[in-house]
């Protein structure tokens, strides 16, 4: 089933932003993932609609929050009609999200919810104080980084942002995706190694995922049927293939970061049933 909700109301400045979930304990408290990069065209949108496609693909219960007034996600979505995303979406651009979010989203049982964030720049803006108010409430930050010096360049206004949540959040994950890597070129080949140098910053728990997302034509020709790659079909056998490679890529992705965000359960299910949980003499 599709939701698409509208929340009206313009940004309002934000108050202090850390904010307790504590009354939610009797909920299963959904994982919040923030796809936050402050430059415009570096996937942001892409990155939100696949990924949660990949997560439900998994059998995860999924919705996906349009945070941006451009309305990217969500004019994708209704490109379809009827619209054919597996996941709820839900419309909200708003700089109090980090308190009007989990309302709705904390008693309804998702598994993951990402909020597609705006893009900024270095000033206080609307759109930054949004992005400041998801990347508070997230779990995870996910910043798609397509592997070009002056995404690169761009990049680094978003650590201001970064650093300030990390005041309130010192275990705030904070994960690289490189994105739109292609085949060839030297930036590409060395991305992963040059993001984390780039972006490394004191205070900020910065990790550079493994996965890797290539540029393929098929993305965008899925968002042109209002769908995500994994459920294209195209035509021709190459499409085809292109849209296997995308779906593996994105399943990949999904598994890696649940990985992240679920560190202690993926050791238990890695250990073998023999192994022990004594500690040996002398360890404390």
């Amino acid at each position: 089933m599709i939701a698409c909700l509208h929340v009206a109301g313009q940004a309002e400045p934000h108050e202090s932003l850390p904010t307790s979930r504590g009354f939610c304990y009797l909920f299963h408290m959904p994982k919040y993932i923030a796809v936050v990069n402050q430059k415009g065209g570096v996937g942001k949108t892409s990155t939100c609609v696949n990924l949660c496609g990949a997560f439900e693909l998994q059998g995860n219960k999924v919705l996906a929050v349009d945070a941006d007034h451009q309305k990217s996600l969500t004019d994708w979505m209704q490109l379809a009609d009827p619209p054919k995303f597996p996941f709820s979406v839900l419309e909200m651009c708003h700089a109090q999200l980090h308190r009007k979010l989990p309302e709705i989203a904390d008693a309804a049982g998702y598994d993951y919810v990402l909020i597609d964030c705006p893009p900024g720049g270095q000033d206080r803006s609307q759109r930054d104080d949004i992005s400041r108010s998801a990347i508070v409430l997230a779990d995870l930050v996910l910043v798609p980084l397509p592997p070009g010096v002056l995404d690169f360049l761009a990049v680094g206004r978003l650590k201001r942002l970064l650093a300030e949540a990390c005041t309130f959040k010192p275990d705030l994950k904070i994960a690289v995706l490189i994105n739109k890597r292609r085949t060839t070129g030297k930036m590409s080949k060395t991305a992963r190694t040059d993001a984390g140098q780039f972006l490394a910053e004191e205070g900020i728990n910065l990790m550079v995922l493994e996965t890797e997302i290539f540029e393929r034509s098929v993305i965008n020709e899925a968002a042109a049927d209002g769908v995500t790659v994994i459920d294209y079909t195209p035509k021709s056998k190459s499409s085809r293939e292109a849209v296997e490679k995308a779906t593996a890529e994105y399943l990949a992705l999904a598994k890696e970061i649940e990985t992240c965000l679920n560190p202690e359960a993926h050791l238990h299910a890695s250990m073998p049933e023999h192994a022990s949980t004594s500690k040996p003499n002398g360890a404390y």
